[in-house]
């Protein structure tokens, strides 16, 4: 749903699969809660990705699963309190931990996300480098808006859109 651009659907499941994994003391709970972070704060909503947060912290780490999308939720939190330094240092922190466990596409994910946050070369160098190990539609339009980004094309942004349209991804 997130990358259907539909936030506030994303957020309400987002929000129940916390509520489900906390009623199970499950250590799901924490994948709910960054997820509900990253949905708020990509849609800018401070107070609602802070209250995630929160919550997430109080949650012991027992599995290290889904880690990635956690931390993203981090960043957008941060970004959606105005702390641009915060969340591209949490990113980048995301995209070191995905390529050390081998998660290709949630380090795409990450990319994208600083790509978004206006980290360009860096960013766009790093995701061209997992063109090969990476896959899809999906892939196929990151690459595409991170060169329109790269090379100040208008042409190649719509070109993007496009891409991200037919993909269903609606950013």
């Amino acid at each position: 749903m997130l990358n259907q651009g539909r936030l506030s659907s994303a957020d309400r499941l987002f929000r129940e699969t916390a509520t489900l994994f906390q009623g199970r003391e499950h250590p799901g709970v924490r994948w709910g809660l960054g997820g509900t972070a990253l949905a708020a704060g990509q849609r800018g909503d401070r107070a609602a990705a802070l209250a995630a947060i929160a919550d997430l912290d109080t949650v012991p780490v027992s599995m290290r699963l889904m880690d990635i999308h956690v931390e993203r939720g981090r960043a957008w939190t941060a970004l959606s309190t105005g702390d641009l330094a915060s969340a591209r240092a949490v990113l980048w922190n995301a995209v070191e931990m995905a390529e050390g466990w081998g998660q290709f596409a949630t380090q795409s994910a990450a990319l994208h996300d600083l790509l978004r946050m206006g980290e360009i070369q860096a960013a766009a160098k790093r995701l061209e480098e997992l063109a090969d190990r990476v896959d899809g539609d999906l892939m196929l339009a990151r690459l595409a808006h991170a060169s329109a980004l790269v090379g100040g094309d208008p042409l190649v942004a719509a070109s993007a859109a496009d891409r991200f349209e037919a993909c269903g991804a609606l950013l």
